[in-house]
């Protein structure tokens, strides 16, 4: 932008006879401006959202100038510097809650597994985790589904005052239960072991049925590689 704006001030005092290169870069000075004020909001949103994160700390540490400095001829005032905003570490802690919040909501209800929370919050982190199923599964569009959950998990993130759909719990009371949450139980939960998922089918054929119980797609594939079947004994049942 800097450029930009020396580049104009030497054609407007004529220092330079404008070339097109530098007539386009020119043109360009507001659509850049418009990025840059749009990153500054998402920032601010970050800020916001995410208080913890150290950059912000650092931030609002150095806000408050410096005692200032008494010279025999002049008075000296320190002036603060912003410290670098790790958008890395900003987007971590995003994708890291989504993952928390996808990991509660299909655990909670489980035998043996609660996650402590009033109906209304265990309704509200169910109906999130629908929008994340609904990627993969269910009726309507591609598309319907990703703006769905989209429009959900944005709203949870930012920490939205908007009240969960069949609920009376916001999305930010929601955010407050699921960071909670995953920062005393939840490191427990997420040590346990996963089950895969099984999934039993008949194939009807002459001469009898033969029902077949294989797990999940990844684990077919991976026996496929190594020449063995994917059932464990006892897994393959026929009748007739």
């Amino acid at each position: 932008m800097n450029k930009i704006l020396e580049v104009e001030n030497k054609i407007k005092s004529k220092e330079i006879e404008p070339k097109q290169e530098q007539l386009e870069m020119i043109k360009r000075k507001d659509p850049i401006k418009a990025e840059m004020a749009e990153v500054k909001t998402y920032l601010d949103i970050y800020r916001e959202s995410f208080p913890e994160n150290p950059a912000w700390a650092a931030s609002g540490a150095s806000k408050k100038p410096a005692a200032a400095k008494v010279e025999v001829e002049e008075t000296v005032v320190a002036v603060p510097s912003e410290p670098a905003i790790d958008l890395n570490k900003i987007l971590e802690d995003a994708l890291n809650f989504v993952a928390d919040t996808v990991i509660l909501g299909t655990l909670n209800g489980q035998e043996g597994v609660s996650l402590h929370g009033t109906q209304n919050l265990n309704d509200a982190l169910s109906y999130v985790r629908t929008a994340w199923t609904d990627l993969t599964a269910g009726a309507g569009t591609w598309s319907a589904a990703k703006g769905h959950f989209v429009d959900v998990f944005t709203r949870l993130v930012f920490k939205s005052q908007t009240q969960v759909s069949h609920t009376s719990k916001s999305y930010a009371d929601l955010h407050a239960f699921i960071t909670a949450f995953s920062a005393s139980e939840g490191h427990q939960l997420f040590s346990l072991e996963r089950t895969p998922a099984v999934h039993t089918h008949t194939h009807h054929h002459e001469g009898g049925e033969a029902q077949h119980v294989h797990f999940n797609e990844e684990e077919e594939k991976g026996a496929a590689v190594e020449g063995e079947s994917p059932l464990k004994e006892g897994e393959s049942l026929e009748e007739g």
